[in-house]
């Protein structure tokens, strides 16, 4: 019952409509094969919603054209917050802390690096940067790697492999006393003789 411009406009916005709901439950899903971040938003935050949706083992690479914000993100990340992480964990639900704005054992092996790319001019006999250039593209890259995290505790326990050269206490007291025999049996020949 309702006239053509209004049911072609309904059917126009229930198309948009379930395009947008198709992206949004693909994303959700999650994995995929990586990830880069060039934003002038908080970092921590981003990758806070945004890691859990990588499988392992894929690369993530923030960009930032400041060095301030990456290191933080690599503090987030670095072994000692794991290790704090891992002795005292947080409720899920109280995700992210003041502590903890990430879950600091999603990304292993975090590092910032700078990058810079100025033109050279090069002539015979002579290479030096390009003079007139404005400076190039230069900033700072954090990379890391995704982990899947494993399910309850990790323990390395086992029979440690003996080294060469070091000899047990057990092995010592047997070597004296076979030592000792020796040279027993020594100074009885010598005293025999």
């Amino acid at each position: 019952t309702w006239k053509s411009g209004k049911r072609s406009n309904h059917y126009r916005k229930r198309r948009r409509w379930e395009r947008t709901v198709a992206v949004v439950s693909d994303t959700r899903q999650g994995n995929f094969d990586g990830l880069v971040v060039a934003s002038p938003m908080s970092t921590p935050t981003i990758l806070h919603h945004l890691v859990p949706l990588l499988h392992g083992a894929v690369q993530v690479v923030v960009y930032s054209p400041s060095i301030e914000p990456l290191v933080e993100l690599a503090d987030f990340y670095s072994t000692q917050r794991r290790v704090a992480y891992l002795n005292d964990p947080p409720a899920p639900e109280s995700m992210p802390t003041e502590d903890f704005p990430v879950n600091p054992t999603l990304l292993l092996a975090p590092t910032v690096q700078t990058i810079s790319c100025r033109p050279w001019q090069v002539l015979p006999g002579r290479t030096h940067p390009l003079m007139t250039g404005q400076g190039g593209a230069e900033g700072y890259v954090f990379t890391a790697t995704r982990v899947l995290p494993a399910e309850g505790g990790v323990e390395a326990r086992g029979i440690s492999k003996k080294r060469k050269g070091k000899v047990e206490d057990v092995g010592r007291e047997g070597s004296d006393s076979r030592r000792e025999k020796s040279t027993k049996m020594k100074d009885e020949e010598i005293m025999e003789s």
